[in-house]
């Protein structure tokens, strides 16, 4: 999958998802830092990544509805330290591995991922 690592994401997470065969680019590698969200959006969209980010405004629904473009991963670490953050995409590789993000949101956390599906709104 083609991913964009959000400037609110480590940069190591790029190397973890490249590690496990995905194409990963930075916000910072393309000199998106500083994008707003609708900008942000549209680039990920016209490019088909999927956003990976800290940020819970990518988790409202009713601004970035499941569908709307190639989807986004909001990570939910216990702590936003290396270890937790690293464990949390630990977690995405493993929901990578039996599925596609494909227009959906994830929000992903340490030992779950919770999907909102694009043609719902309700989590499954």
């Amino acid at each position: 999958m083609k991913f964009k690592i959000d400037e609110n994401v480590p940069p190591f997470v790029a190397g973890l998802l490249r590690a496990d065969g995905h194409d990963a680019l930075t916000v910072a590698e393309q000199s998106l830092s500083g994008a707003v969200d609708e900008r942000l959006a549209t680039i990920c969209s016209q490019e088909g990544r999927v956003l990976v980010t800290l940020d819970l405004d990518f988790s409202d629904i009713r601004q970035y509805a499941p569908g709307s473009g190639p989807g986004f991963v909001v990570l939910r670490p216990k702590r936003n330290d290396r270890a937790d953050i690293e464990q949390t995409v630990n977690m995405l590789l493993v929901g990578l591995a039996k599925d596609e993000v494909s227009g959906n949101l994830w929000i992903v956390r340490h030992t779950s991922i919770r999907v909102r599906d694009r043609g719902s709104n309700e989590p499954q």
